[in-house]
């Protein structure tokens, strides 16, 4: 589990990607940077307009396509959410626990959400872990790792 209270209240910045303004893919950036280590393409530029779904879509598919991602059927914490439709996925988040993620948009710092609530759930798409994450546990906030348990 990593700890998302760090991170709330980041403002919400287009093209964001660090403590002082964060969109929803540069809060997932920042998360993997500090908690797990890991570095993320940062797609700051390659999206005109943030707020657009139509503009957005065609990077974040591109995004969930690169091979660094595996579709989990069951989320663990740091576990990326995609939103939006098969056609046109416009939203990250990321999973803490139970239904709760954490996420930013336009007009809401970074902050805490249900992903089963009435906006969100129907919009899933699914939970991605980073090729990194599954075949070992990460001790978040150091970045060091440890063999996962053998199966």
């Amino acid at each position: 589990m990593f700890d998302y209270r760090p991170y709330l209240a980041i403002p919400f910045v287009p093209h964001g990607r660090d403590r002082s303004g964060c969109d929803c893919w540069g809060l997932v950036c920042l998360v993997y940077r500090d908690c797990f280590n890991v570095s993320l393409p940062p797609f700051d530029r390659a999206v005109g307009d943030v707020n657009n779904p139509l503009s957005v879509a065609p990077v974040m598919a591109a995004g969930a396509a690169q091979d660094i991602w595996v579709k989990s059927d069951t989320p663990r914490a740091g576990d990326v959410l995609l939103f939006g439709t098969r056609a046109a996925p416009y939203h990250v988040g990321l999973y803490v626990n139970g239904d709760l993620m954490l996420h930013t948009r336009a007009g809401t710092d970074a902050t805490t959400e249900r992903w089963r609530g009435c906006l969100w759930d129907r919009r899933l798409i699914g939970f991605f872990r980073h090729r990194l994450l599954c075949d070992e546990t990460r001790t978040a906030q150091s970045g060091a790792h440890r063999p996962a348990p053998a199966a």
